[in-house]
């Protein structure tokens, strides 16, 4: 038996006031039609959305509940007429019969009558955890869910997933929810079937890479060295980092908020400290701030990686110290010379947008300071002057 209200399998419904999109292209929608009630992005033209948009469902239904209720003589009442949610599937599954009785009673159009009873599968929402649960248990002794598409975007990206919508004459609105094609079967146990597909959608230009201002928030990277003053040649220069607070390695919560298919995306970031990178000798880039991808790595001579992973900060962040036994990295130069030593520090996080975790462009900025070598020379002397 056909599906005809989605919200009444599944255990909880979405229904969030704002805009609705179209999921086939990038900017903003067009669809202002279904900017009723619905987060819900339409696969469509705009007139299509404005005709279903503006059939008059609530008064329809509410003469199919007093003119054809399961009781009434003008419905063929089917067998599962008893069972729980019976009701409101009954307005969704009208016969040929009972759509003619409604127009010679009511007078109402036929087109708009079929809109109104009718579930719609070309609908997307944006996916939460409860679509990604859904996906993640795909089998079960009620739900058994057939799961197409990725369920992990890139950076810029938020994860949709199919959904279906119907008139609610219940509560007089539009409600939806994830999967298309439900369907029930009351015999031999009571199970539900659906499809369910993930699609990922960019919302941030390509242009726009560190779209939260990651780059522009973290501190400037430290250029500490010792000796301090002058090094020399034939002398290990150490280098090391301070962490002397969790603003020196992490950054956020950060919630931004950004616009695409007529809708604002709520993005929640957070970032930390990577790696660090030392160019002993800058000559380009060694003040810097932007998306990794905008940066020519190739002068850097030492590194340190911390032990984060892609979607986890590091446990601990130690930068040592200014001796040969702390430090986080070594130099020994040799020639004298006015030195640039810029130090850069890479950024990485991920940003949350309704439970959906997904990763971020990394960052890096870069620092420098000037760096004076001397060379120490040996003088002879001769024994007893």
């Amino acid at each position: 038996m056909r599906r005809a209200a989605v919200a009444l399998l599944t255990a909880s419904v979405l229904l969030l006031p704002a805009r609705a999109l179209a999921q086939d292209f990038w900017g903003e929608s067009t669809l202002d039609a279904w900017a009723m009630n619905a987060e819900l992005m339409v696969s469509g033209s705009a007139g299509d959305a404005q005709e279903v948009a503006g059939a008059p469902c609530a008064a329809i239904h509410e003469a199919i509940d007093d003119y054809l209720p399961p009781s009434s003589e003008n419905a063929a009442v089917p067998e599962w007429v008893d069972f729980p949610w019976a009701e409101e599937i009954w307005h969704t599954n009208l016969t040929a019969e009972m759509i003619e009785s409604l127009i010679e009673m009511y007078g109402w159009q036929y087109i708009d009558i079929v809109r109104c009873t009718s579930l719609y599968t070309d609908g997307w929402l944006q996916a939460n955890e409860a679509a990604l649960n859904l996906a993640g248990n795909p089998s079960g002794p009620l739900v058994e869910v057939t799961v197409d598409g990725p369920t992990q975007c890139s950076s810029r990206q938020v994860l949709i997933a199919s959904a279906s919508y119907y008139w609610d004459y219940l509560q007089g609105r539009w409600a939806y929810d994830f999967g298309t094609d439900w369907t029930e079967s009351y015999f031999g146990g009571y199970t539900a079937t659906a499809d369910l597909a993930f699609r990922c959608i960019d919302i941030v230009e390509p242009e726009d890479p560190d779209f939260a201002d990651v780059a522009a928030d973290v501190p400037s990277a430290q250029v500490n060295y010792n000796p301090l003053v002058v090094g020399l040649t034939g002398l290990d220069t150490w280098l090391w980092y301070e962490f002397t607070a969790p603003n020196t390695y992490s950054l956020g919560p950060k919630t931004v908020t950004v616009n695409a298919y007529g809708k604002d995306w709520t993005l929640t970031a957070n970032a930390w400290v990577d790696a660090i990178h030392w160019d002993i000798d800058c000559e380009t880039q060694c003040d810097f701030r932007a998306s990794v991808a905008e940066w020519d790595d190739s002068g850097m001579d030492l590194s340190y990686d911390f032990p984060d992973t892609a979607g986890e900060i590091a446990a601990f962040y130690d930068g040592g110290g200014p001796s040969n036994d702390d430090a986080l990295a070594i130099h020994l130069y040799e020639e004298k010379g006015m030195y640039t030593v810029a130090t850069a520090t890479v950024w990485r996080g991920y940003y949350v947008s309704l439970g959906v975790p997904y990763l971020y462009d990394p960052v890096v900025v870069v620092t420098s300071r000037p760096y004076e070598v001397q060379e120490i020379r040996g003088v002879l002397t001769t024994p007893g002057r």
